[in-house]
């Protein structure tokens, strides 16, 4: 059993005081986020203050890192988890120049009620790390007694390699195939004259929109499905099968990282709301046409689907 204390809520009560009415939510988020920024960047001889940092912390504030500073997907609990998650990754001086947050942009802020007694604002920002990254991120400031906003939520989320960027916008391949289309996606498909470099088990949603990140960052990709056709996990089980989160995460591909299935290129239409058992396989297998899914080979019968037709991907139930 983890002995990882649990954080208490940011309620009213257990904060000890109600915030004040008629305030500006992105004054606020902003003056927040240029004193963070001033806190975490280094100062002349290359130290970053670590207790000038938590001071804008609640005691009992959450960061959560997805690879943009751990390389990992972590999460610390509490003041004295995130003083040494700082000292170890953005104040250690062997790794200065790779784990400094810099070129924080302020975005949106609001008020938020995620429950009855508990308001916070909520505010987006990106962010770069050292010279080889780029972010976005998530704060959640709540009102203190000593009469000041904290954070007490951090989400810091790896987007870019910047060196590496994904082929979107003016990135994409601007010339014409005239016709060439069929023979080239199915040279893509069989790997002429390259390896793939990433294996992804699994052609669900998860994996289709890995594979679909990795297409856009250039990377060779194959995915595995041990069943004829895309959403076969799902279209064999049993009839009444649906999602009761009219909001789940379905292949996310924008850059705002919204939670709604239709950010996709193109807008493509998103299924009913609770989505049925159907409709997702439908969306799964539209998805993967639209999106010209990279390098599918799925494997099982009947075996290489797309080596043997590269331009359908199965018929929609």
């Amino acid at each position: 059993m983890s002995s990882t204390p649990t954080p208490a809520l940011p309620t009213v009560q257990n904060l000890g005081i109600s915030p004040p009415k008629d305030i500006d939510p992105t004054k606020i988020a902003r003056e927040w986020l240029e004193n963070f920024q001033t806190a975490i960047s280094p100062s002349p001889n290359g130290d970053v203050d670590v207790d000038k940092v938590l001071d804008l912390f609640h005691p009992d504030a959450l960061w959560r890192d997805i690879l943009s500073l751990t390389w990992d997907f972590r999460t610390f609990s509490g003041a004295p988890q995130i003083k040494t998650f700082l000292q170890d990754r953005v104040a250690n001086p062997s790794l200065s120049d790779k784990t400094h947050l810099n070129d924080l942009k302020f975005e949106t802020a609001s008020i938020k009620n995620p429950w009855e007694e508990i308001e916070w604002i909520e505010a987006l920002f990106t962010f770069s790390v050292g010279t080889w990254g780029g972010g976005d991120g998530v704060f959640r400031l709540v009102f203190t007694r000593e009469g000041v906003w904290k954070a007490y939520t951090m989400y810091t989320n790896l987007q870019s390699l910047l060196e590496h960027p994904e082929k979107v916008g003016a990135l994409r391949n601007p010339h014409s195939n005239h016709g060439r289309w069929v023979d080239e996606r199915q040279k893509e498909v069989a790997f002429e004259g390259v390896e793939p470099y990433v294996v992804i088990v699994g052609g669900g949603q998860s994996g289709l929109d890995l594979g679909a990140r990795l297409k856009f960052l250039d990377i060779p990709t194959l995915i595995l499905e041990k069943n004829p056709r895309v959403g076969d996990q799902w279209r064999n089980r049993y009839q009444a099968l649906c999602l009761h989160d009219p909001v789940c995460k379905f292949f996310i591909l924008n850059r705002k990282r919204k939670a709604w299935y239709n950010p996709i290129p193109h807008r493509v239409r998103s299924p009913p709301v609770p989505p049925v058992r159907h409709a997702v396989l439908n969306w799964q297998l539209h998805t993967d046409k639209c999106l010209d899914s990279p390098k599918i080979g799925l494997y099982g019968p009947p075996h290489k689907r797309y080596a043997d037709n590269p331009i359908e991907p199965g018929p929609l139930v």
